[in-house]
């Protein structure tokens, strides 16, 4: 049976879902995991990269497609070519979105992709902080620095270029030595009833009844926040969870 432009797209399409739903599963279970691919807003820009990938190079298959055409292989390949670019910058862009810290800055945790990692800052950082991860993000205290112009300095870089202290990662130390902030700052599970269901907390509680030193910090993201339960005593990260920290 020939091959007519119908079925050429068709294949073209079959296998272009297959390589898209290939890198999501890789993006959404390694890179991103949940919750932070909800967290960062970059859902629907990744989707909308690989909907626009799926679906232009077999359009443009069944548009050029014709076993007559003597310049049928160049067309291809010209396809084969732009779709391949739009695949590596859809999956550039998932690379610089990922988280690599999870960094307690003050009150609260912030979430830092790759795109905000500075090479710079991250050649001044810690030595323990030079890995930059894949699929679950490392745990970092951005320590406030002694020196009140430093301070003033980091106040007017977040309001006048938005770049914060979890930012600058000299300042960055093991979450370890944040115990006394994280006592101060972190609160109990049941406050979460007030900004949460009832039926969601309330289980949340009660697994953690006998562990009082499992408290809550807010998890700031750029589109959704989340919460992150800490063991206040181990100083460790339990888990993070799509629940709302505050109203």
């Amino acid at each position: 049976m020939a091959l007519n432009r119908w079925k050429a797209a068709g294949l073209h399409l079959a296998c272009s879902a297959l390589v898209g739903l290939v890198v999501l599963v890789v993006i959404t279970q390694w890179w991103i995991p949940a919750p932070y691919f909800q967290a960062m807003g970059t859902t629907r820009l990744i989707l909308l990269i690989l909907a626009v990938d799926v679906v232009l190079g077999p359009l443009l298959t069944l548009v050029v497609f014709n076993l007559a055409k003597p310049e049928l292989k160049r067309d291809l390949g010209i396809i084969a070519i732009l779709q391949v670019c739009a695949f590596s910058y859809g999956i550039y862009a998932a690379t610089q979105a990922r988280p690599v810290y999870l960094t307690l800055a003050v009150d609260r945790f912030e979430i830092v992709t790759r795109a905000e990692v500075d090479a710079n800052e991250l050649k001044s950082a810690p030595q323990s902080f030079h890995e930059l991860r894949w699929g679950q993000p490392g745990l970092a205290w951005a320590k406030q620095p002694d020196d009140p112009k430093e301070r003033e300095a980091l106040m007017f870089s977040a309001v006048q270029a938005g770049i914060d202290l979890k930012h600058f990662l000299r300042h960055y130390q093991p979450f370890e030595e944040a115990r006394d902030l994280v006592q101060q700052k972190a609160k109990p599970l049941a406050q979460l009833s007030a900004f949460n269901p009832a039926n969601v907390v309330q289980p949340l509680i009660e697994r953690y009844a006998s562990r009082p030193e499992v408290l809550y910090l807010p998890v700031q993201g750029k589109q959704r926040d989340l919460v992150a339960l800490v063991d206040s005593k181990a100083m460790a990260l339990i888990e993070v969870l799509e629940l709302q920290p505050w109203h």
